[in-house]
């Protein structure tokens, strides 16, 4: 395809979405109806622990993550809970429902494709090693929380699903890698921001898809989610041979505790938590 056939073929591609946003007809992916139910049980301020619990508990495998979560290195030297009641005091409600979520998640990206199955695969393993490498470092940083840093990480491409729905509309481009990559990278972060509202995420998470490469962004003295997923898509990236921003020159890393330790300390502190990222990945897989 020459460089006229494709800037035509992305014009089409653009129209079509352009056309459908415009009459509000974008196929959004859809939230999984156990998380639903979890967020409106935390969010509802006449139930308790023992509400959302139950809610879980419709669901014996996602009853055995959230379980796992509480077990997890981050609690280490407390002793082990055994219920999903207990589970959840340890968490915390709004910790709960972002686990929840999170590892929900993962039905949403599995969407039956024939055209599109190895890229919704790549998709899902780049956004769970980012999202683990995220919850180390919402444990890292000050005010953040862990639980909601790995729901940021695993939401932060979120944007590709529909935009790959549809280029299945679109065999040539399809057919066009790089062309497709264009595209993907040119609308996953304002297609991503349409899908968290309509999900209606907090605005601390919806910022996330637009800015989690911005890489000098700088917005305020603390770090926030999307920092947070900036740093977490670069560590992913380590060893790959991909062209990375200098870690020093970034206003996020500096505003994380690693930032004092210089770019060799903070991946050291990275590397120490392997066996974490390893452990958040199993869980999402």
């Amino acid at each position: 395809m020459d460089a006229m056939e494709s800037q035509q073929l992305l014009e089409q591609f653009l129209q079509r979405i352009g056309a459908d946003h415009r009459a509000g007809k974008i196929p959004l992916p859809m939230l999984p109806t156990i998380a639903l139910k979890v967020r409106q049980a935390v969010e509802d301020e006449r139930l308790g622990t023992n509400d959302v619990a139950r809610v879980i508990q419709l669901d014996p495998a996602l009853t055995a993550q959230v379980v796992q979560a509480a077990n997890s290195a981050r609690f280490g030297g407390l002793p082990p809970v055994t219920s999903c009641h207990a589970a959840v005091a340890r968490l915390g409600m709004r910790g709960v429902r972002d686990r929840v979520v999170a590892v929900s998640l993962h039905g949403v990206f599995n969407r039956p494709s024939r055209t599109t199955a190895r890229r919704l695969h790549s998709l899902w393993q780049h956004s769970v090693r980012v999202a683990a490498i995220s919850h180390v470092l919402g444990g890292i940083g000050p005010d953040l929380d862990p639980e909601r840093a790995l729901l940021a990480g695993l939401l932060h491409d979120i944007g590709i699903l529909p935009l790959l729905a549809y280029a299945e509309e679109f065999p040539e481009l399809l057919a066009d890698e790089r062309l497709l990559d264009r595209i993907l990278a040119r609308l996953r972060g304002q297609m991503g921001t349409l899908v968290l509202k309509a999900w209606d995420f907090d605005e601390d998470l919806i910022r996330v898809p637009m800015e989690a490469e911005h890489w000098t962004r700088d917005p305020a003295p603390m770090p926030d989610y999307a920092d947070v997923v900036l740093l977490a898509n670069i560590f992913s990236e380590f060893g790959s041979g991909k062209a990375l921003p200098d870690l020093a020159n970034l206003p996020a890393f500096q505003k994380f505790p690693l930032g004092a330790l210089g770019p060799e300390g903070g991946v050291e502190v990275l590397e120490e938590a392997q066996d974490q990222i390893r452990a958040v990945m199993a869980m999402l897989q």
